[in-house]
């Protein structure tokens, strides 16, 4: 193959060809070597060897490096011969699994696959079919352990020397493990270690021991001196002797059984031994029987019920059998030995228990009385029954008998204790108490009310036969009880359903001087007292004017009948017939040393009448009623409580001259007829508190100086309590009503009141309020505390200084609320009305302010508003009634006109459209343009970018104009920048290759009819991965009527010295094949104009072009049209 060179100082385009050159020489070299025969050993690169089979001679060595070198071969090594040798120190196998006998298709063919080791003997490690298992013909020894999930051991041979554990099997039916030293012909210890070690028998492989640190558990049977077992544990010993105990030589007892007797004896001649059983946790003693013959029986269980000893009858096996018992008999003997009945005490069950649930049982006490007639034999004395009840039996008459052995002279006799079943300490007791002398004693009886509390003595009776009680109850569940209170100060009368004694529940206390205090239950609101306090109750019918009952007061502390006070009660017909019917309620008082008792007829001073009427009797040189306050500066009150809206009424000789209302209106002189009016809810009708007829109130100051003042006063407070807020209650009101006749409502016309703004008043700055107007109906104006006035405000403050509000607040239908009309002399007809938005709705215009220039005399042509500065028209708008906006111009010709003088300075002459962002970068006044309710363009500043024209909703720049003075027209949707001189369009973009592979890409679209319009020219600049400027120019010819269209490349000198300045090839540009499918059509076909762009360069593409249609829509185009890509 010829060489070739690539010169450093060739240019692209000479490399490129030489480059070419190269490639050809080498697929002609190719072709050379790919038709030669087939029996050269050849290397062809990628190709496969071609001929089937390399011959060599009988010897054939392959000799890498003289032996020390490497020789690989990649792929499979099949070798087919009988023998193969490898003659070798060290033979490395890098696969994980070796195959011996490959292609076998079963055990008996694999019969004697293995290894054999060359040696004397020919040591061998084969497979043998009939054992199903590799065999050794040598022993197999491991420096480790042995692993596997079984071992069998069938050979019966034994070795010579050695010493260790053996397993084999002696015969067919027995295996074996030995621990022996061959060399010594000696046994060794063999050990079976484990958690557990268990040992299993027969073919279910039946677990019959376990060896583990806790002993041996043997899970069948023990036999001792015998092969055939029979029992759990088997003894066979003497013919009386089963089996010994014994401790260190000390026998113990001795196990006999002499075929009908089984015997425990102990065999220890000289001691006794006693025997005790543990059954408890960790071997605790339950039960002991001791050398003389005491039985101990223990229990634990803390609080727990236990049984120590249980005794159960087993005699009933069918129905109908009663009678059976348990007994425990105490028996004792005399000087020979003779035994005697002591006592007896039995279980015995009532009735037939068989297929009865619902059983009873007691217990029965005997004993023997010698003397008895029925002579040496048990007499029932005691019985506690099932139910729980105990029956004494006595024939001269039951008797529990308590008696104290000591000789004391006082102290406890005898208790009867009283509790349940669960209890820690008696509930109650009756208890007999020694009281000095011999003879004398006392019975007392105690109650529990609570365990913590323990037993306290309820009752005592004497030895002289006294009662004592802290409690006496009576009815029948003790609700009524007469105690002393619990400080022991008082005799207390109780009334309780409850067994627990509480002094909330006293209802009379007397104490030790006397008096007597008595709780009642209050009567219910309304309610009467029939059932309540402390009643009396005449025991005849009394005659009118008869004292019925009285309490009287006496000072006299030995003398009776001298009583100086007392309230009586007076029955009082009221001039009917039935003197039971009222009375009157009398209090009397006496000032006399004389010894007459009380004297209604004279010391008669306050009754109460049963019409409720009060009536005051004093002599005439005292006066009626005197009210002194107990305090320095308390005033002196009368207070009427008078129910619903009812007066209090101040009368001279019975005529009523003023009224209190209860809410503290006062009327003076208002009984007149003339406020008679006829609707009850007229606040000005008779009696009705408004001082007086005239309804006038003259307040005079004829003081001279000049710091005295009388005032109207009104004055608030929420309550007692100081500090207590008053919130926004009234302070006071000045209200004028009027009426035209009596029958008719007064209706109130305007009001002033004064009401606070809230909180506690207790502080200066808390002591604010306001004034408030109202009209017939409604709050109209307010004054507050800050002085700002609001108008028609609602129960709102005023905002500002003066807050006005439209009278119909969210009332009424209309958009606008006018609040204010600026009229100047003429007429309202002209002038200006400000108001805001109806607030009753959502809508965003709800809150607007408004502003209207009316003119209604000449159609509004002056309605208009004119600001001024200084005298002159600064802006008008609405001038000739249009709505222009007029800025330095009185009469403004546009929607916005505005007016300059260049002259006086540039900023006169602009508007200024100005960002408050002072942030670098970020300054970007706006000016947009709207259209069709959606955003159709704008204009954009940025103080470092220069300024932007964008266009549609999204505001997509199209032109840039930088601060650099450049103008610069952003790309389309498609990436195409476009600028149009007359009917040429000039688009332009960049597309590139980014790999090692010519890139294309699709410029545009074009449909040209026969004769039809247009003209195209493609112009691609290479900027990068050149390393010069290169271009070349393309035009595209042709139509597609008869599918014409065709690329030409504009051919011209670019060659400057050696280079070339051409970018690409002739292919640079091309076009797809001319289609009729849609966009074309059978008269018409398109073509896609693509660039095919070099491997990693970049191109700009400008092309001038020029059609009658410029589309959009690539899938819908016309004859003459073409489309951007």
């Amino acid at each position: 193959m010829p060489q070739r060179s690539v010169a450093t100082n060739y240019t692209f385009e000479q490399q490129r060809t030489e480059i070419n050159l190269l490639a050809a020489d080498f697929w002609s070299q190719k072709a050379t070597v790919d038709g030669a025969s087939s029996t050269y050993l050849k290397h062809d690169g990628s190709n496969d060897f071609t001929g089937g089979t390399l011959a060599v001679p009988a010897a054939f060595t392959i000799n890498s490096n003289g032996g020390a070198g490497t020789l690989t071969i990649s792929g499979n090594l099949n070798v087919t011969g009988t023998t193969t040798t490898v003659n070798t120190a060290t033979l490395d196998v890098t696969d994980k699994n070796i195959t011996i006998a490959k292609g076998s298709t079963s055990d008996a063919n694999s019969d004697g696959a293995g290894i054999t080791i060359d040696s004397g003997t020919d040591i061998t490690w084969n497979f043998v079919d009939a054992n199903d298992a590799w065999v050794s013909s040598i022993g197999v020894e491991a420096t480790t352990f042995l692993k596997g999930p079984y071992g069998q051991f069938t050979g019966s041979g034994t070795p010579a020397t050695g010493m260790g554990v053996e397993v084999n099997a002696p015969d067919a039916n027995t295996g074996q493990i030995t621990s022996y030293d061959r060399g010594n012909s000696a046994y060794k210890d063999l050990r079976i270690k484990g958690s557990s070690v268990g040992i299993y028998t027969g073919t279910t492989n039946a677990l019959e021991a376990t060896f583990s640190s806790t002993g041996l558990v043997v899970e069948g049977e023990i036999s001792v001196g015998t092969s055939t077992g029979g029992k759990t544990l088997t003894l066979y010993g003497a013919d009386s002797s089963s089996f010994r105990i014994s401790k260190s030589g000390v026998l113990a007892y001795d196990h006999i059984f002499d075929g009908s007797t089984y015997e425990i004896k102990n065999n220890n001649g000289s001691v006794g031994i006693p025997i005790v059983f543990g059954t408890k946790t960790g071997g605790g003693e339950s039960l002991r029987i001791g050398s003389d013959g005491l039985v101990t029986i223990q229990g634990s269980s803390g609080n727990a019920a236990h049984t120590h000893l249980k005794l159960i009858n087993t005699d009933q096996t069918s129905s109908g059998e009663t009678g059976q018992t348990n007994d425990i008999e105490f028996s004792f003997t005399d000087n020979v030995n003779n035994s005697y009945k002591g006592a007896k005490i039995s279980a015995y069950k009532a009735g037939d228990w068989v297929g009865n649930a619902d059983y009873d049982a007691g217990l029965k006490f005997y004993t023997v009385d010698n003397e008895a007639a029925f002579g040496d034999a048990y007499v029932e004395r005691l019985c506690i029954r099932g139910s729980g009840v105990i029956a004494s039996n006595l024939s001269t008459g039951a008797v529990l008998e308590l008696t104290r052995t000591s000789t004391n002279t006082s102290g406890l006799c005898g208790k009867l204790v009283f509790g349940n079943s669960d209890w820690d300490s008696s509930m109650a007791s009756i208890q007999s108490y020694q009281d000095g002398a011999n003879d004398n004693a006392s019975l007392r009886f105690y109650t529990q009310a609570s365990a913590a509390g323990g037993e306290q003595e309820a009752l005592r009776i004497t030895s002289g036969g006294c009662v004592y009680a802290n409690n006496l109850g009576f009815g029948q569940d003790d609700r009524w009880k007469i105690r002393p209170n619990t400080s022991n100060t008082e005799l207390a009368f109780e009334y309780s359903t409850s067994s627990t004694l509480a002094d909330t529940n006293i209802k009379m206390f007397l104490n030790p001087d006397g008096r007597l205090n008595i709780k009642t239950v209050p009567a219910a609101v309304g309610g009467t007292m029939g059932d309540y306090g402390l009643m009396f109750q005449a025991s005849t019918t009394p005659t009118d004017g008869q004292v019925i009952q009285g309490i009287t007061f006496n000072p006299h502390d030995t003398q009776i009948g001298r009583a100086r006070a007392g309230i009586a009660a007076i029955a009082n017909a009221n001039g009917g017939s039935h003197p039971h019917a009222g009375a009157d309620l009398v209090m009397m008082t006496r000032f006399s040393a004389d010894g007459h008792d009380l004297d209604v007829a004279t010391d008669e001073r306050l009754r109460i009448h049963s019409n409720g009427q009060l009536e005051l009797k004093v002599p005439d040189s005292n006066p009626a009623l005197k009210i002194t306050p107990s305090g320095t500066n308390a005033p002196a009150a009368i207070d009427f409580n008078t129910p619903g809206t009812g007066s209090a009424i101040l009368k001279v000789q019975n005529s009523p001259f003023v009224y209190i209302k209860n809410d503290g209106r006062t009327g003076i002189n208002i009984d007149d007829a003339r406020f008679g009016q006829g609707n009850g809810a007229s606040q000005f009708y008779q009696r009705v508190p408004m001082l007086g007829v005239q309804g006038s109130i003259a307040i005079g100051n004829l003081s001279s100086t000049d710091t005295d003042q009388r005032e109207l006063a009104f004055y608030r407070r929420a309550g007692a309590t100081a500090g207590t807020a008053i919130s926004t209650h009234h302070l006071g009101r000045i209200a004028w009503y009027g009426s035209s006749n009596d029958t008719s409502f007064p209706d109130k016309a305007y009001s002033i009141e004064c009401k606070p703004n809230g909180g506690g008043w207790t502080a200066g700055a808390n002591r604010l309020g306001s004034i408030q107007f109202h009209n017939h109906e409604r709050e109209v104006m307010r004054l507050n505390s800050t002085g700002f006035v609001g108008v028609n405000c609602g129960d709102y403050n005023g905002l500002t200084s003066l807050d006005v509000r439209h009278h119909n607040g969210t009332a009424g239908n209309a958009t606008v609320q006018y609040l204010f009309t600026l009229c100047a002399g003429r007429n309202s007809n002209r002038g200006l009305e400000i108001g805001t938005g109806h607030p009753s709705s959502g809508n965003q215009n709800d809150g607007a302010v408004y502003y209207n220039a009316k003119d209604t005399e000449s159609n509004s042509y002056a309605a208009q508003h004119n600001w001024q500065l200084g005298g002159t028209t600064a802006m008008t708008l609405g001038y000739t009634a249009q709505p222009y906006l007029g800025v330095g111009t009185a009469t403004p010709v546009y929607k916005g006109h505005f007016r300059g003088d260049s002259d006086i300075s540039t900023a006169n002459a602009t508007l200024c459209i100005d960002d408050a962002d002072n942030t670098v970068g970020s300054a970007e006044p706006i000016l947009a343009f709207d259209g069709g309710g959606a955003r159709q363009g704008r204009i954009m500043v940025n103080d470092t970018q220069g300024m932007y024209l964008g266009v549609g909703s999204s505001n997509k720049t199209v032109i840039q104009l930088n601060n650099k003075a450049d103008l610069y027209v952003h790309g389309n949707h498609r990436g195409w920048a476009t600028m149009q001189l007359g009917n040429i369009r000039y688009h332009c973009r960049q597309h590139y290759a980014p790999g090692n592979s010519v890139t294309t890409n699709s410029l545009m679209r074009v449909k040209r009819f026969w004769w039809g319009w247009g003209t195209y020219k493609i112009t691609a600049k290479m900027h990068y991965y050149g390393g010069g400027s290169h271009e070349s120019t393309f035009f595209l010819n042709g139509y597609g009527t008869n599918d014409s269209y065709s690329i030409i490349r504009l051919d011209e000198s670019h060659n400057s010295g050696a280079t070339s300045n051409y970018y690409g090839g002739t292919n640079l540009i091309s076009i797809t094949t001319p289609s009729n499918n849609s966009p074309g059509n059978g008269s018409c076909s398109f073509v896609d104009v693509q660039i095919n762009i070099p491997n990693y360069t970049y191109a700009i593409i400008v092309m001038e072009c020029m059609s009658s249609q410029y589309g959009e829509d690539p899938n819908n185009m016309g004859n003459d049209e073409y489309v951007l890509l």
